[in-house]
């Protein structure tokens, strides 16, 4: 910058201010009323510290480093809380399975013994009555020994998955209409995604199919019975029957049967429907995410 009084005489030194940012130029008059030659100094004006272009790298490198130690820090939280979750997951799993085979093999087991010395009594004992009480112990035997083999399949983590519930859902639905004088039509597709389902999802579905088929078996009088399990997103069972149907609002009020179906698929965040159609049809759509 130019400082002082300073005369311009001619248009030469002019456009050198006017051009010469890092230059002083000067020139002076005395008594002799003469001016002098025009004097230029050059200099150079050095930015701050905080202007310099290692300053401005410096930024750069620890904004980068910053960022990076900020991403790792996050990335390891995350792959920690993972590797806990998949640790609990595990134990869960492995105590499931502990569970499962010890009942099995020690529950199962002493279920099956105390049917059958059930049975070697029963054809003992000659009195009538005694033998219907006898009669009465083995089917309770019964019912308890399916009942358990029910609970060692959802606690199983190796049935953990679609193809797993819908098998149990064919072999226990032929199970309990053995016996029931009906037609029974299957339409299960033959091969079904890759898609886990967790123990208690597995066992609510399979408890609320085989409360509607205990509900035809007991109240239907259908001859016609047909199960349709289909998977578009949502897993998607239909139950329908030729009954004589029933009208919800005049189920017996002290009955927790519709209300546990519908209470059980609520918790998957499903939809429960029932329809009158020349007979019953049930839906069940229960929302599950496919394994990538």
């Amino acid at each position: 910058p130019l400082r002082g009084p300073i005369m311009i005489t001619d248009l030469r030194t002019a456009e050198m201010i006017k051009y010469a940012s890092n230059a002083f130029l000067v020139k002076a008059i005395g008594q002799s009323q003469e001016w002098t030659l025009p004097f230029t100094y050059a200099f150079v004006i050095r930015p701050a510290w905080w202007q310099t272009w290692w300053f401005k790298l410096f930024i750069i490198l620890v904004a980068t480093v910053l960022i990076l130690l900020t991403t790792r820090f996050v990335y390891l939280s995350r792959l920690r809380k993972q590797k806990q979750l998949m640790e609990k997951e595990l134990a869960v799993q492995l105590e499931r399975q502990r569970i499962s085979s010890e009942m099995h093999d020690d529950i199962g087991a002493g279920l099956s013994g105390v049917r059958l010395l059930t049975e070697i009594t029963k054809s003992k004992i000659k009195d009538g009555e005694a033998s219907t009480e006898m009669d009465k112990i083995y089917e309770s035997v019964g019912d308890i020994s399916a009942k358990m083999k029910e609970v060692i399949w959802s606690l199983n983590s190796e049935n953990d998955d679609l193809e797993s519930l819908v098998a149990f859902i064919q072999k226990q639905t032929r199970a309990m209409l053995e016996y029931y004088p009906c037609e029974l039509q299957m339409d299960v597709p033959a091969f079904f995604p890759s898609i886990d389902i967790n123990g208690e999802a597995r066992r609510n579905i399979y408890l609320t199919v085989k409360e509607v088929l205990h509900n035809i078996i007991k109240h239907s009088d259908a001859d016609k019975i047909q199960l349709t399990i289909t998977y578009n997103e949502k897993l998607i069972i239909r139950i329908a029957d030729n009954g004589k149907g029933f009208s919800t609002t005049a189920v017996d009020k002290s009955g927790n049967g519709l209300k546990n179906m519908q209470q059980r698929i609520e918790k998957l965040n499903g939809r429960f429907e029932i329809k009158n159609n020349n007979g019953t049809i049930i839906i069940l759509e229960i929302p599950l995410k496919k394994n990538i």
